[in-house]
Protein backbone atom coordinates (compact mmCIF):
# COMPACT_ATOMS: atom_id res chain seq x y z
CA UNK A 1 0.00 0.00 0.00
CA UNK A 2 1.80 3.63 -1.00
CA UNK A 3 0.72 6.52 -2.48
CA UNK A 4 1.26 7.65 -6.22
CA UNK A 5 4.29 9.95 -5.30
CA UNK A 6 5.86 7.32 -3.76
CA UNK A 7 5.14 4.82 -7.20
CA UNK A 8 7.46 6.56 -9.18
CA UNK A 9 9.99 4.30 -10.66
CA UNK A 10 8.52 1.14 -9.88
CA UNK A 11 5.85 -1.67 -10.91
CA UNK A 12 3.57 -4.09 -9.81
CA UNK A 13 1.07 -7.23 -11.24
CA UNK A 14 -1.75 -5.82 -10.06
CA UNK A 15 -2.75 -2.30 -8.90
CA UNK A 16 -5.71 -1.40 -7.23
CA UNK A 17 -6.04 2.71 -7.63
CA UNK A 18 -8.84 4.30 -5.06
CA UNK A 19 -9.65 8.28 -6.47
CA UNK A 20 -12.21 8.11 -3.90
CA UNK A 21 -12.60 11.42 -1.88
CA UNK A 22 -13.62 12.85 1.31
CA UNK A 23 -16.42 16.15 0.35
CA UNK A 24 -16.83 17.68 -3.59
CA UNK A 25 -15.36 20.19 -5.26
CA UNK A 26 -11.83 20.22 -7.17
CA UNK A 27 -9.79 16.45 -7.84
CA UNK A 28 -6.52 18.02 -6.05
CA UNK A 29 -4.38 15.54 -7.12
CA UNK A 30 -5.83 13.67 -8.77
CA UNK A 31 -6.29 16.34 -11.54
CA UNK A 32 -2.48 16.39 -12.00
CA UNK A 33 -1.97 14.53 -15.30
CA UNK A 34 2.26 13.39 -14.63
CA UNK A 35 0.55 11.75 -11.31
CA UNK A 36 -2.24 10.23 -13.46
CA UNK A 37 0.11 9.02 -15.60
CA UNK A 38 2.05 7.38 -13.11
CA UNK A 39 -0.72 5.92 -11.30
CA UNK A 40 -2.08 4.17 -14.88
CA UNK A 41 1.26 2.68 -15.58
CA UNK A 42 2.08 1.10 -12.43
CA UNK A 43 0.55 -2.28 -13.18
CA UNK A 44 2.11 -5.08 -15.22
CA UNK A 45 -0.94 -7.07 -15.75
CA UNK A 46 -3.82 -5.50 -14.09
CA UNK A 47 -5.48 -2.24 -13.05
CA UNK A 48 -8.26 -1.43 -10.73
CA UNK A 49 -9.97 2.31 -10.39
CA UNK A 50 -12.06 3.11 -7.51
CA UNK A 51 -13.83 6.17 -8.01
CA UNK A 52 -16.69 8.49 -9.25
CA UNK A 53 -16.59 8.68 -13.01
CA UNK A 54 -18.76 11.59 -13.13
CA UNK A 55 -16.98 13.52 -10.35
CA UNK A 56 -13.88 12.52 -12.39
CA UNK A 57 -14.99 13.37 -15.44
CA UNK A 58 -15.94 16.75 -14.56
CA UNK A 59 -12.59 17.38 -12.87
CA UNK A 60 -9.94 16.85 -15.67
CA UNK A 61 -9.62 16.25 -19.16
CA UNK A 62 -7.46 13.23 -18.77
CA UNK A 63 -9.74 11.32 -16.44
CA UNK A 64 -12.18 11.61 -18.94
CA UNK A 65 -9.97 10.48 -22.07
CA UNK A 66 -9.11 8.02 -19.85
CA UNK A 67 -12.71 7.05 -18.57
CA UNK A 68 -13.77 7.18 -22.32
CA UNK A 69 -11.22 4.71 -23.39
CA UNK A 70 -12.23 2.43 -20.81
CA UNK A 71 -15.56 2.94 -21.57
CA UNK A 72 -14.94 2.08 -25.53
CA UNK A 73 -13.33 -1.13 -24.29
CA UNK A 74 -16.21 -2.03 -22.31
CA UNK A 75 -14.23 -1.87 -19.00
CA UNK A 76 -16.35 0.19 -16.85
CA UNK A 77 -18.53 -1.21 -14.05
CA UNK A 78 -21.15 1.12 -12.66
CA UNK A 79 -22.90 0.92 -9.49
CA UNK A 80 -25.70 -0.36 -11.32
CA UNK A 81 -24.22 -3.39 -12.26
CA UNK A 82 -22.15 -6.30 -11.06
CA UNK A 83 -18.68 -6.83 -12.13
CA UNK A 84 -18.63 -10.21 -14.41
CA UNK A 85 -16.11 -12.75 -12.27
CA UNK A 86 -14.89 -16.01 -13.16
CA UNK A 87 -16.49 -19.20 -10.90
CA UNK A 88 -13.29 -20.05 -8.80
CA UNK A 89 -12.77 -23.29 -10.86
CA UNK A 90 -12.61 -21.37 -13.92
CA UNK A 91 -9.85 -18.63 -12.40
CA UNK A 92 -6.10 -19.23 -13.71
CA UNK A 93 -3.47 -20.66 -11.15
Amino acid sequence: VGGVVTAQGNEWDYVVLSSVRGGYGKLGCLADEHLLDVALTRARHGLVVLGSATSLRRGSAAWAAFLRHCEEQGAVVGDHAAPRLLPAAAAPP
